[in-house]
């Protein structure tokens, strides 16, 4: 798969027992992810481990912001995430704080079984959503912006796609840092298991993200 832009790998999949409960970025920016509380560590088909967060243990991972993506121009989310229970305003991933201060989210379900996303520029954000999509179990799921285009943000789960929405008013994602990126926090703590998380500060095309979807199916056994 081409891997120009910025490359994360936020999930850490292990080959034998869990020592350290961390989210080790394999590239070269090392935008490691600490845990809040130590989360459970599920063996894949695959031989594979990763991190299962539980809402009620408050388990999640806080990540330094990642500041190619501040001011960017262009991001592309996408993964594979395992719904394992149903928690209001959950999120995957995001970088924001107050709502006057949002930069970009990934996955985030302000209804049940709806996925989820938005980008900001710090002031203005834009949401975008697919309904009845997000149920429990796993889903490939993917989210892209290009800002300042009246179709300039878009998302996916599994085979669907939600018609693209303008971010016009968003010409790039917020600046500043804040040090509030979190995966399976957005005030709520989440229920979810992840097992690959990769983001770009280029919009990926569709055919790159079918490619990754399907290099990386197998690790979990779909």
């Amino acid at each position: 798969m081409k891997t120009s832009g910025i490359v994360f790998d936020m999930a850490r999949l292990f080959t034998q027992p869990v020592v350290t409960d961390a989210l080790i970025d394999k590239s070269r920016y090392h935008f490691n992810g600490t845990a809040n509380a130590i989360s459970a560590w599920e063996k894949l088909p695959s031989g594979l481990y990763c991190p299962k967060m539980v809402s009620a243990s408050s388990s999640y991972y806080a990540v330094p912001d990642i500041t190619p993506l501040l001011g960017a121009k262009q991001a592309t989310w996408m993964g594979w995430v395992r719904k394992d229970a149903y928690v209001q305003y959950s999120s995957v991933m995001n970088d924001f704080g107050a709502v006057g201060s949002r930069r970009w989210r990934f996955g985030y379900e302000g209804a049940e079984n709806r996925w989820y996303c938005d980008a900001g520029d710090g002031t203005t954000f834009v949401p975008i959503s697919i309904s009845s999509i997000f149920t429990t179990g796993w889903h490939f799921v993917w989210e892209r912006f290009t800002g300042g285009s009246a179709t300039g943000l878009e998302c996916g789960c599994d085979g669907s796609t939600a018609t693209p929405v303008s971010v016009a008013t968003v010409l790039t994602l917020g600046v500043g840092v804040k040090n509030q990126t979190y995966i399976g926090r957005a005030g709520v703590y989440s229920s979810i298991t992840l097992a690959t998380l990769r983001i770009h500060n280029i919009a990926i095309s569709d055919s790159e993200i079918w490619k990754y979807r399907e290099s990386t199916r197998r690790m979990i056994g779909i």
